[in-house]
């Protein structure tokens, strides 16, 4: 069982407001170890969304708590200056920066790896004080390439051609930083291989790896993370082990049909969805969410006129099937909706006391997530939805067939809309929320609510079909 030490009176590590925290500006990625020479327990955490990296020091605390001590900060750059004198920053959404998140403590040689979104890796010195001057070991592939951000499809274009200033083994985003003997092992997610740095001097990049299938296993694709020991474990792993995320549920022998009508839990499938069981509401909360969430017996009194339960457990019970049903319009994926869920409901568990409108609150914090899962890689797909996904989606009706495969077509319509024009359908005809609270949500004017309906809507007329197919619960 895992037990939350963290000191109760601990400061935020970034945030300086509840409105940071709320927009999820808190920290991303993390690494630790002690310093050989000091015996200090280090920490190192980036911002997400931002590009600062912090050191902090673990300080025990009364009762087996833990807190920490802050020792420096460091704020990588957002811009470059190029050979041709140009000067390139790389494309992000206007209020986000390319954050740092991959990361590993080398705390033998007191160094800090840390993978920049759209930039890579950098190699920054480490003492008691802080960080020193940080150099960057490898680049990616698209450094230095000009784009832009399209604000009609919330994603970044080319615009230009690209002056081949990038590196030759990283495909943007590096991730997964692991250490092993004297190498530096890091996932270049972009086009999932692996590659092998010198873990000193230049660190040169050496050679690079991909993890294929067989033996009953997929191919590791898109890998977010990555761990490794050199030291035996065994009969089995005599050598040590490397473990690694795989971003993809192939279709292989481990993976599902796509599109296919019958239980994803049948024999002949030859899978099964987390926890165990086929995913159903009522089954992922008893079987996942109340292994990760213990219960929460505070009370809070409610500032919204409806009902709102007054424990973190019966909020759980009460809300998680409409979260659910939401995440999953969201995201046209019911693997990713569980995701963003269980992330959003341990955040929320842990922040119950402070919380004053719970439903509001929950909701946009799913909304924020979802928004924020901005890498969309060409290859990820569609996984099946299981009638009792699609059921949670709209009231059965009479035949079943004819409303799934309505439902899949204005799914697979949705999944094409920019990322805020698709929340703001999702939340006006699935959840009938009005323009105000949209934008309560979304956190803009409800004219910008009206526009991004509107644009989606036109999209949706030229992309559809010329039939009766609409939003399940659309207001008429």
């Amino acid at each position: 069982m895992l037990w939350d030490v963290t000191d109760p009176s601990a400061a935020p590590v970034f945030s300086a407001s509840e409105s940071e925290v709320d927009e999820q500006r808190t920290a991303y990625g993390l690494t630790a170890g002690r310093d050989p020479r000091t015996g200090a327990r280090w920490v190192a955490v980036t911002r997400r969304h931002e590009t600062r990296v912090a050191l902090l020091r673990l300080v025990d605390k009364p009762g087996g708590t833990v807190g920490t001590a802050p020792i420096g900060t460091i704020d990588l750059p957002t811009s470059f200056r190029l050979p041709n004198g140009a000067t390139w920053s790389p494309c992000g959404e206007p209020d986000e920066r390319p954050q740092p998140e991959g990361s590993v403590l080398d705390v033998e040689h007191r160094v800090l790896y840390t993978a920049q979104e759209d930039v890579e890796i950098w190699r920054i010195p480490v003492h008691g004080d802080g960080f020193g001057r940080p150099s960057l070991i490898d680049k990616a592939r698209s450094f230095g390439a000009p784009q832009r951000f399209d604000e009609a499809t919330e994603e970044c274009v080319a615009d230009g051609p690209d002056p081949g200033f990038g590196g030759e083994w990283l495909t943007a985003d590096a991730e997964g930083l692991t250490l092993a003997a004297d190498k530096l092992l890091a996932s270049s997610q972009g086009d999932s291989r692996f590659v092998v740095h010198d873990r000193t001097g230049r660190n040169a990049p050496r050679r690079d790896f991909r993890i294929v299938a067989g033996r009953g296993t997929d191919s590791v694709e898109h890998s977010d993370g990555a761990a490794i020991t050199t030291a035996p474990l065994g009969q089995l792993f005599p050598h040590g082990l490397l473990v690694v995320h795989d971003g993809e549920r192939r279709p292989a022998a481990t993976g599902p049909p796509v599109r296919n009508r019958r239980r994803p839990d049948s024999p002949s499938s030859g899978w099964r969805p987390p926890c165990g069981d086929h995913v159903h509401p009522e089954k992922f909360r008893s079987r996942c969410i109340s292994r990760v969430v213990p219960c929460v017996t505070r009370a809070r009194p409610s500032a919204e006129g409806d009902h709102v339960p007054a424990t973190f457990d019966e909020f759980v019970a009460d809300r998680l099937d409409e979260l659910l049903r939401y995440a999953t319009v969201l995201t046209d994926d019911p693997y990713l909706a569980q995701d963003i869920v269980q992330e959003v409901l341990l955040r929320a568990q842990q922040r119950w006391p402070k919380i004053d409108s719970p439903p509001t609150y929950v909701r946009r914090m799913v909304t924020n997530e979802y928004l924020s899962w901005r890498r969309r890689l060409a290859v990820r797909r569609v996984v099946p939805s299981s009638p009792e996904m699609l059921d949670l989606m709209s009231p059965p009706v009479s035949d079943h067939a004819i409303e799934y495969d309505e439902r899949d077509a204005m799914l697979d319509r949705l999944a094409k809309l920019p990322r805020k024009q698709r929340a703001a359908i999702v939340l006006r005809y699935y959840e009938n929320y009005t323009d105000e609270e949209i934008g309560a949500v979304l956190r803009c004017a409800t004219s910008t609510v009206r526009s991004q309906i509107s644009r989606a809507l036109a999209t949706l007329r030229e992309t559809g079909p010329s039939s009766s197919v609409q939003p399940t619960g659309a207001r008429k």
